[in-house]
């Protein structure tokens, strides 16, 4: 009889809880109740340790691109931008040489949890001229059957752990394996002057190929005005970007961060002269030659950083 009243309650008991379990909200990460604080305490000086730099924080144009999401700008030269994913992590630190060595700027895409985790690495990514951009809070999958709300608060909360450790607010993002819909895309860039960047280089390095195969799919798939796609969250694929970076220079490419190659979108582009293809071989960043032959490149008071 005991056993038969159990039953009896818990069927009675089911679709109230059931009800109850569908109404709650998902929770972001920094909403649970926890024993610690999701973000630190004191947020160091943007630039920490690398204020020093002799080069000066990047800041994204203040003019608007005409469109709003990307996967190349063609008709411009030889120019290409490099973008890496997921990061920051410590061997971040190594890429950053391997740019820095050769005076090529960058766009990265970081996850907002990793930015908290490493914010020294993300300080110098800024600090050394580079573009920071979101890549979401934490990385979910399938964004595109994500409810707006949510959508909201994982571009909330990386944007404002990025413009609180550097000081910039972040102006391009990526959707996590692209995957975002056009409606999606229009109300970023309506409400938050986001522009989605897509890509048209993917040498699939997330796989870990080796980084031989990095290398080759990225100069095999590389074309003028390319959006190439790497990620810094692998080792291997930090590993195959000196021989990368130095087959790109190789075949005459200029680097672009991501919103300059925006800019080159606009109607003023087609009146300004960029370097051309570079005519030496790669060196040391100081040593490198540029032609000039007439190609479109984006003008100077496009570039000027927003105030």
């Amino acid at each position: 009889m005991a056993c038969y009243k159990t039953l009896i309650l818990l069927s009675l008991l089911a679709p109230a809880c059931l009800t109850a379990c569908t109404s709650i909200d998902r929770q972001m990460p920094w909403e649970r109740p926890s024993n610690h604080t999701v973000w630190p305490q004191q947020a160091p000086s943007a630039a920490g340790a690398w204020a020093q730099s002799t080069l000066q924080p990047y800041r994204t144009p203040a003019l608007k691109p005409p469109k709003n999401r990307y996967f190349s700008v063609k008709g411009h030269g030889p120019v290409v931008a490099m973008t890496f994913d997921d990061g920051p992590r410590p061997w971040t630190m190594d890429l950053l040489d391997s740019l820095r060595q050769r005076n090529i700027k960058a766009t990265f895409f970081v996850v907002g949890r990793s930015v908290a985790t490493y914010p020294d690495v993300v300080q110098r990514i800024v600090a050394e001229g580079h573009e920071i951009a979101n890549h979401t809070w934490s990385h979910p999958k399938n964004m595109a059957r994500m409810p707006q709300r949510i959508v909201r608060k994982e571009l909330q909360a990386c944007h404002d752990i990025i413009l609180k450790y550097t000081g910039v607010a972040p102006r391009v993002f990526r959707p996590p394996g692209g995957s975002f819909t056009s409606a999606q895309s229009r109300w970023i860039y309506d409400e938050w002057d986001y522009v989605n960047i897509m890509w048209s280089v993917d040498p699939l390095d997330w796989k870990r190929p080796g980084a031989d195969v990095i290398r080759d799919r990225v100069v095999q798939g590389a074309h003028d005005g390319a959006i190439i796609l790497a990620h810094d969250l692998h080792q291997p694929t930090v590993r195959a970007m000196p021989a990368t970076l130095d087959a790109l220079m190789a075949e005459g490419y200029h680097f672009l961060r991501v919103s300059e190659l925006l800019a080159l979108d606009r109607p003023e582009a087609q009146f300004m002269v960029m370097p051309a293809r570079i005519t030496t071989q790669p060196g040391a960043a100081d040593d490198v030659e540029i032609a000039t032959r007439g190609i479109p490149v984006v003008p100077a008071r496009v570039l000027a950083p927003a105030e």
